[in-house]
């Protein structure tokens, strides 16, 4: 909803899809329609046509993804990846494992990922290197840390 709404302050028009039951999520996922709303962005929960879209944004499952993308998931991964437009996965693609680049069960092919703080160990395999596509670390004051450490014991 974040980048939704940062797309839209900027005039670009776009659309919001809801997967899931809004029951089985967290009250912080909970509150993002609502605040989707207040800025007029369309939420929809079925999926929509993607053959014309420009542009896809990837935030199904992040790096906290611990099971296979099954079902409607899975039919929502493979809609993108039939689809056109550039994808720009956010953290991880939906469906890369983060610590070791396995496939669980089916994968965004991200045009470009923007992951989190530093670059994660799945994105370095060669499955991450295939469905990551350009990948930029964004930093957002959050350190790996091992990565900290080490940076720390060779000065």
């Amino acid at each position: 909803v974040a980048v939704a709404r940062l797309l839209h302050l900027i005039h670009v028009p776009v659309t919001i899809g809801l997967l899931g039951s809004r029951d089985h999520t967290s009250d912080q996922t909970k509150q993002q329609p609502t605040i989707a709303d207040h800025y007029g962005i369309p939420v929809v929960s079925e999926q929509p046509d993607l053959a014309n879209y420009t542009t896809i944004v990837d935030a199904i499952f992040g790096v906290g993804l611990s099971r296979d993308v099954t079902g409607k998931f899975a039919e929502v991964v493979d809609a993108i990846n039939a689809a056109p437009a550039s994808v720009m996965a956010v953290d991880m693609p939906t469906g890369l494992g983060t610590d070791d680049g396995n496939v669980m069960g089916t994968v965004v092919d991200a045009t470009e990922t923007v992951t989190m703080s530093y670059n994660k160990l799945g994105l370095a395999t060669d499955n991450g290197r295939r469905f990551g596509g350009i990948v930029k670390v964004a930093d957002i004051g959050i350190y790996d840390p091992e990565t900290l450490n080490a940076t720390l014991t060779l000065k």
